[in-house]
């Protein structure tokens, strides 16, 4: 809430202070990110952002690409609203693995139709991303894990890991020649 004079101007202030204090030091102003400064004020929504440029061409796929970003972050909403357990969140947690197994279904027939020669490692590497789902579902759900694995699961494993380096292997297959 803050403007971004007064917020380079906390950074500035503390730059002089560590040249003060010898230079070789580092130091924080902690109205940026103490726990009572985020107590008062409303902190942002966490979300994966969808872009044009991971669009493989096949309609289907995209658009199950971007349903898959859209149910991913209504689950982190569901964690960040502030519900404790996990009968609150099980439902959009459900809903995006519902739509993940669909979507590798789906993904994988697309493929096999198009001669895809990695269509077996594609295979593969979806079967161990929902087991990977499943695992940390069952984490979620005893309070083993929470928003932190999850975002990690999401935003590394299958956006980072999969969408950005599996799947771009197959884009030329939509794109022609």
């Amino acid at each position: 809430s803050e403007s971004a004079k007064e917020w380079f101007g906390r950074a500035d202030a503390m730059l002089y202070a560590a040249k003060r204090d010898g230079r070789n030091a580092v130091r924080i102003d902690t109205r940026g990110s103490s726990d009572l400064w985020s107590a008062q004020h409303v902190i942002p929504t966490l979300n994966l952002a969808w872009q044009e440029a991971y669009e493989c061409g096949d309609p289907t796929i995209d658009r199950q690409h971007r349903e898959l970003f859209e149910l991913a972050n209504a689950l982190i909403d569901a964690f960040l609203s502030g519900a404790e357990d996990f009968a609150a969140i099980a439902p959009a947690y459900d809903r995006l693995m519902g739509h993940i197994v669909l979507h590798f279904t789906e993904e994988e027939a697309i493929l096999q139709h198009r001669g895809y020669a990695e269509l077996k490692t594609h295979r593969r590497a979806h079967r161990g991303l929902l087991a990977r789902a499943q695992e940390l579902r069952g984490r979620v759900a005893d309070g083993s894990a929470g928003l932190g694995a999850l975002v990690e699961f999401l935003a590394g494993d299958v956006v980072t890991r999969h969408l950005f380096r599996m799947d771009r292997d197959f884009f030329p297959l939509f794109r022609g020649k």
